[in-house]
């Protein structure tokens, strides 16, 4: 019997194995749309690489390798002008190219497929399928979208850009590359159209205020109930969070379960958020929102504080 099932296990891991590489593997998931590009020529992809360098200084693309490059091929493509960005399956990179060096036949030979992003790439199916929601729309008739430029444009660059189609910047995060912006939704197209611009799509809704569901979710529920009964009493959990957990809260009991150990005099919303969502008790809402492990004592830190 043992044997039997070791024999069939081995059948469906090698027929598995044989999906992924056969099957998939030439396949672009993109979050656009997914498709298999056609496998290039060399003379297509030297023509190809000078049509997409010609007459710019730096250009951003898309590239389908035969493998994933090693530290040595992904060198030889960087002193050829050719920077991997983010990966996108399967085996495809975004690219930034730049300079007027030769791409050499070597590597050429891993390049499968290379081709410019269009700008419906660019767009979330969202607005493309359904146009802009409305939590992202003003009463002057324009739109709210977030869009995310790549890593290797400043965001200088990118409010340059934005400037010269007459968008309006109202909130720039540049550790994520992202811009939030205000314009009229026909420009949209157009702004997908800058090379700099990787990705749009709407502002994110407005954000619900409750966070039940998480035991479910986890299957906390279960071990908090007969016959395990489980609280996580005379456990101790530490917490790093931007500011103060709110040790007063009525969650946490009497006498409470948090030590606010940074004691930086800042009581932190999302703090306090996460610590309910490990060890608040529910008791302001009958038990609706109860934590992980209501029972637990809480050790509030800063981020800037001590990490034991």
């Amino acid at each position: 019997m043992i044997k039997n099932f070791f024999y069939y296990l081995i059948i469906f891991l090698s027929f598995t194995v044989y999906f992924a590489e056969n099957v998939d593997s030439k396949e672009i998931h993109l979050k656009s749309r997914k498709f298999v590009p056609e496998e290039l020529s060399d003379p297509v992809k030297i023509k190809r690489f000078e049509e997409i360098r010609r007459g710019v200084k730096r250009v951003h693309a898309l590239i389908q390798m035969y493998h994933i490059p090693d530290k040595k091929e992904r060198m030889a493509m960087e002193n050829a002008g050719i920077t991997l960005l983010d990966y996108i399956p399967h085996n495809s990179w975004l690219v930034v190219i730049s300079g007027e060096t030769v791409v050499s036949r070597d590597i050429r030979g891993n390049v499968r497929w290379i081709d410019l992003l269009t700008p419906e790439d660019k767009i979330s199916p969202d607005i493309r399928e359904h146009g802009v929601g409305k939590w992202a729309r003003r009463p002057d008739g324009q739109v709210v979208l977030r869009v995310n430029y790549f890593s290797d444009v400043t965001l200088d660059e990118t409010k340059t850009a934005m400037e010269s189609l007459g968008v309006m910047i109202v909130r720039e995060t540049p550790e994520f590359h992202t811009i939030d912006i205000v314009a009229e939704e026909r420009k949209i197209n157009k702004i997908a159209m800058e090379d700099i611009v990787q990705w749009i799509e709407e502002v994110p809704p407005p954000p619900v205020l409750h966070n039940n569901g998480t035991r479910l979710n986890t299957l906390a529920g279960i071990v908090q109930t007969a016959p395990y009964n489980l609280t996580g009493t005379d456990v101790d959990a530490g917490q790093w969070d931007d500011g103060d957990v709110d040790s007063t809260h009525a969650d946490f009991g009497t006498p409470s379960r948090v030590t606010e150990v940074s004691n930086v005099g800042i009581k932190g919303v999302h703090a306090t958020h996460v610590a309910g969502t490990m060890g608040g008790d529910g008791i302001s809402s009958n038990g609706l929102y109860k934590g992980i492990a209501p029972g637990i004592d809480i050790f509030s830190y800063n981020f800037s504080g001590p990490r034991v």
